[in-house]
């Protein structure tokens, strides 16, 4: 984290975006800039606070508005942490645009981190305060260029909700996202609690995310005592100057009965920006081999299938190892690896690993493993002798799946967890983590967090934050997003698997999704290719499995996404994938942007087109995937489609040039690939 600070304020920068703090608004951070997306302020006003002596304008008074915005006199200060992190604090009085002061005084301290800013602010509120019947701890007012919003339920909200119940038993997490696009002057979202994540965006890469801190019970009852909660979150439009807002109101009262506080009230959140670089995604090429064992008949791969995973392009491979006995592509359980047992087999098993590993990496491709992020196995020993310290409990219940027992990030299981990923990877000398469950979870054991219900937002970032620093760089780290993509996480990530269970946008209960369905979870921040789970889509024993695959993976890299299928069979998935990543496997990850594009001309119906493009080179993909029958169609190519200047020529898979304009045929559910190549 760099910073520069003058007399007017400071600026905070990653290397991706910039913050800019203002000492005459009151030290908040009134300019937002993401440097590869649009490289202008996406903020309409300061992210600031308030409270507020009328909630409606039936008070005949009418509604008066404090904020820190407003002090001029604020006082602003950075420092350095050791760790590279980088603090902003501020001090400013809660005032009226005219300059008339509350009696609230704000603390805010700001910890600038690579992938998020962690913010803890605290209200004084002195003796001599205003009435009020609103606090807002946030408020984040963005550009209407920034035109849509997603948002997640509190998970307090969702315990209640019978679908929700149904699926934390599933994944551990609470309900999964909503999604919208600003189209009136009516609130879009609200919730009656603290939401636990808000976000409004753009599909390009602009985006502001905000997550509350896991002190669920802070958030909601702060202000009104044990017996009941008053908060409230939204997202809306607003007119006059048009702009698109999102807040968190830790008090939220009746509009026409005021109230005073006394003392201190602290509340802590999360703000993420996305780490996006000048070419679109992190590592835009990153092309998975799903196991290290390929088929049921066979412990590993062999020597001459790695051979033939990295001619074909594959990048990474996945020792997925999570199916025990009666489950997945394996029903023996050879290949299970319970999770949080070491070491995961015997000494034989082990040493063949180890050797796997090693062959993998000499032909270039980098190894992870498995790891879950809120369960342990029966079998392992710490889950025995920590399991009511470390269990995850909600209405006084331990969930159990064919994984294990879940667990809380909030216990000393965050810390086991720490050391047994350190364990393995150096124990195997592994590149990096697959991580399952990447996304808070609830929990009421009364052994964690002071005894009150909380949500494991720092301990879910801590372990990815442990991971990579552990592995530097040139790991890799893969996330499932059990639920929707999250910022904060991603911007430490390479690869987000997403879209599994009531997740999808539509859900994948239905089918395989139309071409156009998989916005906009798959768009949102644009900082890592994600991959899709979609299994749910297709059953492995329907008699349509491999059409279904064939669709679902056309669909998918049209979309510049991967499918990862039910079957876990290596050999069919990457079979789908390797034309392409055979073309691109020379070049260095992120040399290329992605276009989901319009641009070609196309003269059939069912045929669509998509293209890899760099500053010279371009991989066109012209698809076919809402027909299982031959289409035809006409392509038209020429420099300026893809912001060129000069001649170009086309070339086939076979290698055979085609001129600038002509005729194909794209075979059912499947897709024909080009090379473009700038001349001059």
């Amino acid at each position: 984290m760099q910073f520069k600070e003058n007399r007017d304020g400071i600026q905070v920068s990653n290397g991706y975006w910039e913050c800019r703090h203002v000492r005459k608004r009151g030290g908040t951070i009134d300019a937002i800039r993401i440097f590869h997306a649009w490289n202008r302020n996406i903020l309409a006003a300061p992210v600031s606070c308030r409270v507020m002596t009328a909630a409606s304008f039936l008070d005949p008074e009418g509604p008066v508005e404090y904020r820190d915005e407003f002090d001029e006199n604020a006082e602003l200060a950075v420092e350095e942490i050791p760790d590279g992190s980088v603090m902003v604090k501020s001090k400013a009085g809660l005032m009226t645009a005219a300059g008339a002061f509350s009696g609230v005084t704000v603390l805010t301290e700001y910890v600038y981190r690579i992938n998020r800013i962690s913010i803890r602010r605290r209200f004084l509120f002195g003796e001599d305060s205003v009435e009020l019947n609103r606090v807002t701890a946030v408020m984040i007012p963005c550009i209407p260029q920034l035109d849509r919003w997603t948002a997640r339920r509190s998970p307090v909200t969702t315990a209640v909700n019978e679908t929700a119940i149904q699926y934390q038993t599933q994944c551990g997490t609470n309900f999964p996202n909503l999604w919208g696009k600003f189209d009136s002057f009516i609130t879009d979202y609200y919730e009656w609690r603290a939401s636990s994540q808000l976000a409004i965006y753009t599909p390009d890469g602009s985006a502001v995310e905000l997550m509350p801190n896991g002190n669920i019970t802070g958030w909601d009852r702060s202000f009104a005592g044990p017996d009941g909660y008053c908060g409230y979150s939204y997202i809306k439009r607003l007119p006059a100057p048009r702009r698109h807002v999102m807040g968190v109101d830790p008090y939220f009262g009746e509009a026409m009965e005021k109230v005073r506080f006394n003392g201190e009230y602290e509340f802590r959140f999360e703000l993420a920006l996305p780490n996006v670089p000048e070419n679109g995604f992190r590592k835009r090429a990153l092309w998975l081999g799903s196991l290290l064992r390929l088929r049921s008949e066979a412990p590993w791969v062999t020597e001459q299938e790695l051979e033939e995973m990295a001619e074909n392009g594959v990048q990474v491979l996945i020792h997925h190892h999570d199916c025990p006995k009666g489950f997945g592509a394996w029903p023996d359980g050879s290949f299970y690896w319970p999770t949080g047992v070491f070491p995961p087999y015997d000494e034989t098993r082990c040493r063949e690993l180890k050797q796997l590993t090693a062959a993998a990496k000499k032909r270039g491709m980098k190894v992870i493993p498995y790891f879950n992020l809120f369960e342990l196995h029966d079998s392992c020993l710490e889950r025995m002798r920590h399991n009511s310290e470390w269990a995850r409990l909600v209405n006084g219940k331990q969930n159990h799946s064919i994984y294990g027992f879940q667990t809380c990030l909030d216990s000393g299981f965050r810390q086991f967890l720490k050391e047994y990923i350190r364990e393995v990877l150096s124990c195997f000398e592994m590149d990096g983590a697959y991580f399952d469950g990447v996304a808070p979870g609830y929990c009421e054991n009364p052994r964690h967090a002071a005894g009150l219900p909380h949500y494991t937002v720092e301990g879910t970032l801590d372990i990815i934050e442990y991971t990579r620093k552990l592995i530097g760089e040139e790991g890799i780290i893969v996330i499932h997003n059990s639920g929707a993509p999250w910022l904060a996480a991603e911007n430490l990530a390479d690869m987000s698997v997403c879209m599994e269970y009531v997740t999808g946008f539509p859900n994948f209960e239905g089918g395989v999704p139309d071409l156009d369905s998989y916005d906009p979870m798959i768009w949102y921040g644009n900082v890592v290719p994600r991959s899709i789970c979609g299994y749910t889509a297709i059953r492995f024993h329907d008699p349509d499995y491999e059409r279904l695959c064939d669709k679902l993976a056309v669909s998918c890299l049209l979309n510049g996404i991967y499918f990862k299928g039910f079957s876990l069979n290596g050999v069919n998935e990457y079979e789908r994938y390797k034309r392409l990543s055979r073309l691109m496997k020379g070049f260095a990850p992120g040399e290329f942007r992605f276009e989901k594009t319009g641009r070609f001309r196309l003269e059939a119906g069912a045929c669509t087109a998509a293209a890899y493009i760099s500053r010279s080179k371009a991989y066109v993909i012209v698809g076919n995937p809402m027909s299982g029958a031959t289409e035809k169609c006409f392509l038209h190519f020429s420099a300026e489609l893809f912001s060129w200047q000069g001649e170009i020529e086309v070339v086939n898979e076979s290698g055979e040039t085609m001129g600038t304009e002509f005729h194909v045929e794209v075979p059912g559910y499947s897709y024909v690939l080009y090379r473009v190549v700038l001349k001059n």
